[in-house]
Formats: C-alpha cells, structure tokens, sequence
C-alpha cells in the first residue's frame, strides 16, 4: 500500500471532487482515480460513492478517514525528524532530457562538494517535468520552460534557448522569419523522443496535425540518424535551439531552422516547489547551478549563422 495513495484519498475524502483532488495533487484525474481504485483493491473495501452527486464516502471510507486523517501529523512529524537525525544531507534533481552533459555537470559539483550527497537522474517526456517538480521527490527539477503556469512553482530561467522548426530548403516557408504551426499540417516529423514529447504538447494546445510521426514511440535511434533522415527531405523537425547546435549545417545538406511563431522561446529553466523547505546545501547548489549550468550544456544555436552556412 502506497502512501502516496493514501494522501490522494484523504484530499478527495474531504473536498468530495476527484478533479479538485487531483488538481491539488498536480497529477491527471485519471491516473488519480485508478490510485483510488488500487487502494480500495488493496484494502478489500469500497471507500468512495461514485453514484451520488457529489460523491460521498462510504461507511468504511468515513471510518478509514477519521483514522488515517489522525496519523497525518504523526507521519509528517516522523518524517520531519528522520531527516533531521540524517547526517549527510540528500539533494535530489531531475533533468530533462536525459542527457550526458547534464550528468558531467551535476558530476562536477558532487566531487567538489563531499559533505552533501547528490542523487541525479535524466528523462525524456518534457510533459511530466512540471509534476516531478510538484511531486516533491526532487529538490530541483530542469528541463526547457513549461507551456503552461503553475502555481506554487517556483521557475528560474537558467539560460536562453529556442525552439525551432528543421527542415530542407524544399519546403516554401524555409526562408521565413518565422513559420505557424498550423502550416504544418499533414507533414511528416522525425523527432527525438525529447522532441517527439514536446511536439505532443504543441499538438493538444494548438491543435495541429502532424501526418506520420518516425521514429515509433519507444523506438530508441540516435538522434545523428533522425537529422541525417531531414536532410534527405523525408520530414521536418520541431527541436529546440541547443539541441541542434552540434549539427550546424555545412552547405551539403540545404537545413534551415525556422522559428515557431506561437513558440520562439522555450529557456532552459530551474524548477522547484515554493512551499518546500530551504537549507543552505539547496541554497548553495542552487546559485551553483543559475551561475555555472550553462556552461556544461551545447552552446546557443546562432539561427542566422546556421542558415547561411546552409545557402553555401
């Protein structure tokens, strides 16, 4: 039994609204109700009414509501002092994508810095790094700027960057200063899977319709292949600045970056909940990271510089 769960029953128990809970909570209503579902699985008993309107609590929902609504402060106050007794402070971070130069970085810092233990790891779905943020799981999150606000989120632009359509000097937008998204209907994509989940995004909140999407989802092809693929004409790109920056193009390959008119910015950023503790180790890894991240990661991609190159 996940206590994660039982924290998700305890807010729909008291606001009575599986879409309130959940939004408090920072995850999907779906993957909200199915934690509901597992739980009562677990526990051999109903808790929730879903046949009233509102919902309700069952008896034995009501009774296992009165008793773990007690433990709450217990539970926080335990955890609150088993951190306090640990004696080697533990920052965690998540990054985004999963990349070695986000690793060499956070590398450096942990063999400088012995008297504070850090645990690092990388993803690739640009759309859950908001909500690892809220989670509460890491200290800090990085990952290219969320689409949408959040509140009780603190961002911190880290360092600039851009996001930008790749594509062959064959289609009739490639000497645009900026292209729609909806022009881009029916086209082909060949994406990262980091790309490929940015592009999700703009699909839902701009409602454009890519035609096929290559590679499948899941498929793993490194990402030399898929830019030599566009340069064949085989289908455009939506990447952000410095991700490109290591395949500038050289007058062989006719690639243009154009930027995206309801996008052109998406900055490098540091994400962490503002309702979450401080220490001076956060503080401290913190301004490392605003004044020193930039330079482990790709420098910016020059877009004028990487478009006369390909014209030669």
């Amino acid at each position: 039994m996940e206590i994660a769960h039982i924290k998700y029953f305890l807010s729909v128990a008291r606001c009575l609204s599986f879409s309130q809970a959940a939004e408090e909570n920072h995850i999907s209503q779906s993957a909200f109700s199915k934690a509901i579902m597992r739980l009562e699985r677990e526990l051999g008993c109903k808790l929730i009414d879903r046949g009233s309107h509102p919902i309700s609590l069952t008896p034995t929902g009501a009774f296992f509501f009165e008793r773990m609504s007690g433990l709450e402060p217990i539970y926080k106050e335990t955890m609150d002092k088993l951190r306090s007794m640990t004696s080697e402070e533990i920052l965690r971070i998540r990054y985004y994508p999963n990349s070695y130069k986000y690793r060499t970085a956070f590398s450096s810092y942990a063999e400088c810095n012995k008297d504070v233990k850090l645990e690092w790891d990388g993803a690739v779905d640009y759309n859950e790094a908001a909500n690892a943020a809220f989670s509460g799981k890491y200290d800090f999150v990085i990952s290219n700027m969320p689409l949408q606000p959040y509140e009780g989120l603190r961002i911190t632009e880290i360092c600039a960057d851009e996001l930008y359509l790749l594509a062959t000097d064959t289609y009739t937008f490639s000497n645009r200063g900026s292209v729609s998204l909806k022009e881009l209907d029916g086209l082909d994509f060949i994406e990262s899977p980091y790309s490929r989940s940015i592009m999700t995004k703009l699909t839902k909140m701009f409602n454009f319709a890519p035609g096929r999407i290559y590679p499948p989802e899941g498929d793993s092809i490194r990402r030399e292949e898929l830019i030599y693929m566009i340069t064949l004409g085989k289908g455009v790109g939506i990447y952000t600045g410095r991700d490109l920056r290591p395949f500038s193009a050289d007058g062989r390959n006719h690639l243009r970056i154009i930027p995206i008119r309801e996008i052109p910015s998406l900055p490098v950023v540091l994400m962490e909940r503002e309702d979450a503790e401080n220490s001076a180790a956060k503080a401290k890894l913190r301004t490392w990271i605003l004044e020193n991240f930039e330079s482990y990661l790709s420098e910016r991609l020059d877009p004028d510089d990487f478009n006369i190159h390909g014209r030669k």
